[in-house]
């Protein structure tokens, strides 16, 4: 006759899954506060980006204001000819790819004036910044703001 053998299951308890649960939670209390607060700061790098001094819908405007001697009056004339440029009129180019270009990293459309009121010699070009309100500290645009 054979012997029987016994063999026991071996499995975690309830204690050691608790235990891997509780380290989790701790590590994602550091992880997470860091990875979004990285986000955060890469949006605000992408919107100086765009609208910055040297930005990339700021260098389009100023080639735009080069080309025809006038600022845009929307940013859409950047991406589409404006209705009273002719079509024969070789100074007019597409600027911009796309009128989503026009869009800031939190999804809300940029401000541009075509006559600044804080650059009074020039444009304002804008992002709302993350709380999507015009007017308020966490604004980005191609200005200083006086403290």
């Amino acid at each position: 006759m054979g012997s029987q053998r016994m063999y026991r299951h071996r499995g975690f308890t309830l204690l050691e899954v608790m235990l891997v649960l509780g380290i989790l939670v701790v590590l994602a209390a550091f992880v997470i506060p860091t990875i979004t607060g990285a986000g955060a700061e890469a949006y605000k790098k992408a919107a100086k980006a765009m609208v910055g001094p040297s930005g990339t819908i700021s260098m389009a405007i100023e080639q735009y204001f080069l080309q025809l001697s006038t600022y845009p009056e929307t940013l859409s004339d950047l991406a589409q000819r404006p209705d009273d440029i002719d079509e024969d009129d070789e100074r007019w180019y597409q600027f911009v790819n796309s009128t989503a270009t026009f869009l800031d990293p939190w999804g809300n459309e940029l401000v541009y004036r075509q006559e600044g009121e804080v650059n009074e010699d020039g444009y304002d070009l804008l992002s709302k910044g993350p709380d999507g309100e015009e007017d308020t500290e966490d604004d980005i645009g191609n200005f200083r703001k006086e403290d």
